[in-house]
């Protein structure tokens, strides 16, 4: 990769913090969305 391929790469890339952020939030929408019904198919109560 060419040097200026690198610092494209780099401008392109999100920081960690954001990343994990990102992450964090997807994470919580699976948590409400996908949980609550597979724990019902599957008969275990809260």
């Amino acid at each position: 990769m060419s040097p200026g391929g690198v610092r494209d790469l780099k401008e392109r890339l999100l920081p960690l913090r954001k990343q994990a952020e990102i992450t964090d939030n997807w994470l919580k929408i699976r948590l409400h969305a996908i949980l609550p019904g597979l724990m019902e198919r599957e008969g275990i109560d809260m």
